[in-house]
C-alpha cells in the first residue's frame, strides 16, 4: 500500500509542481526544504470472514503537508487530497479522505514554525 500511495503522489503533476520529489514515508531526509509531504502508516489490518482471512486489508495513511506559509500548506494539502481522495488501482481498491487538520508545528522560535496540514486517508487494498 505504501509504495502505491507514494507512487501516486510522485506521479501527480499538480503536487510535484509544488513539492518536487519531497514526498517521503516516516520522515523527510535531514535538511529537507519546504514545502514537502511526509506520510505515515497509522494502522493496517486484514479482514476476516467466516472461513478465515479474506485477503483484503484496511489501513489508514496520514499525509502531512509542511510549508512556510498557511497558503502554501493549504495548496499542498489540496493537491494531496486531489491526488488521493477517490483514487483506485487494481491492488488499492479505494482511498478516501476521512479527516483534515491545519495547524502550526512546534518549534524553538516562532519564525521556525512551519504550517502543517494533516490529512487521514482510509484505504482498502490487497497486499502484494
Amino acid at each position: 500500500m505504501e509504495e502505491l500511495i507514494r507512487a501516486r503522489l510522485l506521479n501527480y503533476g499538480p503536487l510535484t509542481a509544488l513539492v518536487g520529489t519531497r514526498i517521503d514515508f516516516g520522515r523527510s531526509p535531514q535538511g529537507s526544504v519546504r514545502p514537502r509531504v511526509v506520510l505515515w502508516t497509522i494502522d493496517s489490518g486484514e479482514g476476516l470472514v467466516l472461513e478465515g482471512r479474506d485477503g483484503i486489508q484496511t489501513g489508514r495513511i496520514q499525509a502531512d503537508a509542511y510549508a512556510d506559509t498557511y497558503t502554501a500548506a493549504l495548496a499542498v494539502a489540496r493537491a494531496v487530497q486531489d491526488a488521493l481522495h477517490g483514487y483506485s488501482h487494481p491492488a488499492l481498491r479505494t482511498v478516501e479522505m476521512i479527516s483534515y487538520r491545519l495547524m502550526t508545528e512546534g518549534g524553538t522560535d516562532e519564525p521556525d514554525r512551519p504550517f502543517r496540514a494533516s490529512m487521514d486517508f482510509s484505504t482498502l487494498y490487497i497486499p502484494a
